[in-house]
């Protein structure tokens, strides 16, 4: 191959990595990365409520929409579970509360779940797992808020959360947020109506977790271009002098 079909062959490559590169898809998960929100996912869920120190917040919920756009994952759905969020200490009457750790496991499925059941929230691939942190880059108080209503425990609460795993990790590695952390969310949560408790989960409630992403090569372009890389070294060896 003479340098020539390899310089063309190392454009065609790199066209390759770059068209459409802004747009994603992550096992059927799709959004843009060039988006004005980047990747912000509006979310509802369903959680219990902890008033004793060293209590656990757990809970599940469903991806909505990604950017605004509710056609993210065609014929799927992007489902997830959160657990390990600790409570720091009691907080009543005080409105303030903090919980350190905490873990979100992120899914992708089929369309199964109900949260008139519970089911369907932990299963399918795993996609994504994030873990709790605060805006220093520890894990003390990675959840904060305040309790807006008393009588029903209504309140809101926001945090930070570091990539930990799952597919798509590479993607949102970023360390774009305060104390090096990849996301940041806001939820507010009330409780069920009719008193309804679901696996042990007393309140329903609705968040928003944003986060900055960035297109990740395709292994076939990486391949290509290595393989161009080599031959364009070969023939700079083979390549007889003038």
């Amino acid at each position: 191959m003479n340098l020539k079909k390899l310089s063309v062959a190392l454009a065609a490559a790199a066209a390759l990595g770059t068209s459409h590169a802004a747009v994603v898809n992550v096992a059927g998960v799709s959004w843009d990365t060039a988006d004005f929100f980047n990747f912000t996912s509006a979310s509802t869920l369903l959680e219990n409520v902890v008033t004793t120190a060293g209590g656990e917040l757990s809970g599940f919920g469903r991806i909505t929409s990604i950017n605004g756009n509710a056609g993210f994952c065609a014929g799927c759905e992007l489902t997830y579970t959160f657990s390990g969020y600790l409570l720091d200490a009691a907080y009543l009457p005080n409105p303030a509360f903090s919980f350190s750790g905490g873990t979100f496991q992120f899914f992708v499925s089929a369309a199964n779940s109900s949260f008139a059941t519970g089911a369907g929230f932990g299963d399918g691939t795993p996609w994504l797992t994030l873990s709790g942190a605060n805006s220093s880059g520890g894990t003390t108080g990675s959840l904060v808020g305040n309790i807006t209503n008393f009588a029903e425990l209504a309140g809101q609460g926001n945090g930070y959360l570091n990539v930990s795993g799952g597919l798509a990790a590479a993607y949102f590695d970023t360390n774009t947020k305060a104390g090096g952390a990849d996301f940041f969310f806001t939820s507010e949560f009330q409780p069920i109506p009719n008193g309804s408790v679901v696996n042990g989960k007393t309140h329903i409630g609705n968040a928003t977790i944003s986060g900055s992403s960035q297109t990740v090569p395709e292994p076939g372009v990486l391949a290509l271009l290595g393989l161009g890389l080599a031959g364009l070294s070969f023939s700079r060896r083979n390549k007889k002098p003038a």
